[in-house]
């Protein structure tokens, strides 16, 4: 950086007033004849040396050449010189004391500069490390909801929930709980709380069972006070809030895809199992099946019980979908007492007549007969859905429903179906196929990828279903041809574009 003052030049400032000094001793010593009444310095301003006014004007008029007017002055001369040296001496001094300032201020600036670039050119102190923080994120493993029963055989508070491993490592519980919703509630209620959880581990493919309290001793893990009702959800949360698994039975409001059956009196909803691992398809009604109760044990699906007559001895149990099937009540025979062990082989002892067996009359079938899934010309979103009824006799629908296994659409079916009739369900509203007169209006679109559709009657039975799931089997979405159902039961696409509703 440039200094201010460099050293030479600090000099010459000195030299100035040691020179005018020079020159104040000369002039007077020489008599000079026009000598100045003002002394100029540069750096500290005028230095003044007044003279009386009457010697100014003698000056101006007298030749300094004259010896004799030399001498007249020479007292004169001498007697201001002195006082004007006194001032010039105290100016020379104060203009020192300028400059060791100066001088001085110039150093310490040289010297913070000289710092400044010291520190400059030093090696940066390196602060010490500050630690990482480390966020430990919990990872909570799956568990199932495995079986519900909610209500025994002549007891209603024989209840149980059943939990599954499907991991192959424990599973810490503590801080988990379980929540409850009914059909009609918006809200959640507590079924199984947290502090129940506490310290409780579920082994690796293993079960856990929280039961009503009083109940399955020496089955249950730990006892709850709530109860369960036809037509609920149960929600398994981990400690962060997250759910983990649901299932919804019935008519609940919340569910997986689509809702499981109601579980009869006596019997419970139970995953499937494919010898490996439990049913996670993540739809209810796919995954749950009606069971016997099983509580901590693998689940056994229940089927109802048929007489067999003069079955062979020894005839090995069913089997259904590679499950162990149990029968619901032991099998009486006619004249004869039948232990457990025997139930696979019943033997009539004289019979009066061959009784066949009593089946309950099956439900008229309704089956989805049409859809345009594609909307028509007009607007994508003019779909409909026909349903027909084959039977000889009207069916009440009061209580049915179409269900979409991704969630929508979900319709709640009303009214009836005539014999050999039709039932056509609309979206939006009545402008969807045009000059057909809908049963019905939905909302919900039906996805152009393809839809699992389930026709539920009014006891939650599948009355009929179609499995579109990897893609429409017919229809197209350029002609607006529907998905129409021939009379051999395949799938075509409709001879005009539009479909045929109601027909």
């Amino acid at each position: 950086m440039k200094k201010l003052y460099p050293r030479s030049w600090l000099l010459v400032i000195l030299l100035i007033p040691v020179f005018l000094l020079f020159v104040v001793f000369y002039y007077f010593s020489a008599n000079v004849a026009a000598r100045p009444s003002v002394f100029t310095s540069s750096l500290s301003g005028s230095i003044e040396l007044p003279l009386p006014a009457e010697e100014t004007v003698l000056a101006e008029n007298v030749s300094y050449n004259q010896p004799e007017t030399v001498a007249a002055l020479q007292p004169k001369i001498k007697q201001y010189s002195q006082q004007e040296i006194d001032d010039v001496i105290k100016k020379i001094d104060e203009l020192k004391k300028q400059l060791a300032d100066l001088e001085a201020a110039e150093k310490s600036k040289t010297e913070e500069e000289k710092n400044v670039v010291e520190t400059a050119k030093a090696p940066l102190e390196l602060l010490p490390a500050t630690p990482a923080i480390t966020t430990i994120i919990p990872v909570y493993l799956q568990v199932l909801i495995s079986e519900v029963q909610i209500a025994g055989t002549g007891d209603a508070k024989q209840e149980f929930v059943e939990l599954y491993n499907p991991n192959a490592g424990d599973v810490d519980l503590t801080d988990w709980y379980i929540q409850r919703k009914s059909a009609s509630g918006k809200s959640f209620l507590i079924y199984a709380t947290a502090s129940l959880f506490e310290g409780k581990e579920i082994p690796a493919h293993g079960y856990f069972v929280i039961a009503r309290k009083g109940y399955f001793p020496g089955t249950q893990d730990i006892e709850v006070d709530n109860s369960l009702t036809e037509d609920n959800a149960l929600f398994l949360k981990n400690p962060e809030g997250d759910v983990i698994d649901k299932v919804g039975w019935g008519r609940s409001a919340d569910f997986s895809g689509v809702p499981a059956k109601n579980p009869p009196a006596g019997q419970s909803i139970g995953r499937t199992f494919d010898g490996t691992q439990e049913a996670d398809s993540g739809n209810n009604v796919l995954d749950f099946v009606i069971n016997v109760p099983t509580p901590k044990t693998q689940n056994i699906v229940y089927v109802p019980p048929v007489s067999t007559v003069n079955a062979q001895p020894g005839t090995p149990p069913a089997v259904f979908d590679n499950q162990p099937v149990v029968p619901a009540e032991p099998i009486a025979s006619l004249g004869s007492t039948v232990s457990p062990s025997d139930q696979a082989s019943i033997i009539i002892d004289n019979p009066p007549a061959p009784i066949d067996p009593v089946a309950p009359a099956p439900q008229p079938p309704i089956i989805i007969s049409e859809i345009a899934w594609m909307g028509d010309a007009a607007s994508a979103n003019h779909e409909w859905i026909e349903l027909f009824n084959p039977a000889d006799e009207t069916v009440d629908l009061s209580g049915w429903r179409l269900v979409a296994a991704d969630g929508s659409p979900v319709v709640i079916l009303s009214g009836s179906i005539a014999a050999r009739g039709f039932y056509l369900l609309e979206r939006t509203d009545d402008n969807s196929a045009p000059g057909a007169t809908a049963d019905l209006i939905y909302t919900g679109a039906l996805g152009n990828t393809g839809e699992h559709l389930f026709l539920y009657d009014a006891g939650n039975i599948v009355q009929n279903k179609i499995d579109c799931s990897a893609g429409w089997l017919a229809g197209d979405n350029t002609t607006k041809q529907t998905m129409e159902k021939s009379s051999d039961g395949t799938w075509k696409n409709s001879q005009s574009p539009g479909g045929t509703p109601r027909s």
